[in-house]
């Protein structure tokens, strides 16, 4: 048997193959920080049992990545643009991805579809659509006209939270 700080590893014995047994652990299969591994035989009518001197191994929590499909968007003064962000999970990391996103300027609004999801643990990705639109006026009259966002250089920061990691993107805006 294999155990992390006195918690056993496996949910069955592990075999001896010429003498050994070995198992293969992901970090992210231990506790978070500093553990302490070791093996222990449980001894049979030849030998006796014993057990190993431990090793120290560090846990990680898991993690996730983020990206744009382009980090730098133009978009016509009134008009609306997307880019597509990708998350995929990476150490094992798992469960609700909520998504978020800010601008420098009430000029512009973004808006995230969907804005959580289910990420799961095999590292496949999930794709949103981050939506901005320079238009803050209501209908297409004369007088919102002065509502679209005047030509310039404008950011929206994009936040994903998941199980208490937290990454953070900027998405680059042009109005022309």
């Amino acid at each position: 048997m294999f155990a992390a700080d006195g918690v056993n590893l496996s949910l069955w014995p592990i075999p001896l193959t010429n003498g050994q047994a070995s198992l293969t652990l992901t970090t992210y299969s231990l506790f978070t920080g500093v553990n302490h591994v070791s093996a222990e035989y449980l001894g049979d009518t030849n030998y006796r049992d014993s057990t190993s001197n431990s090793l120290t191994v560090t846990g990680n929590e898991g993690d996730f990545s983020i990206s744009l499909s382009n980090p730098n968007l133009v978009i016509p003064s009134g008009g609306s643009g997307t880019a597509i962000l990708t998350t995929a999970s990476s150490l094992g990391l798992g469960g609700t991805v909520s998504l978020a996103c800010a601008t420098t300027s009430p000029s512009i609004a973004c808006a995230l579809s969907p804005s959580s999801f289910s990420l799961p643990t095999s590292g496949a990705q999930k794709l949103s659509a981050v939506e901005i639109d320079t238009h803050q006026g209501e209908g297409h009259s004369e007088s919102s006209e002065k509502h679209k966002a005047a030509p310039g250089q404008y950011k929206v920061v994009i936040t994903a939270t998941d199980a208490g990691v937290v990454h953070t993107l900027l998405l680059n805006v042009t109005v022309q």
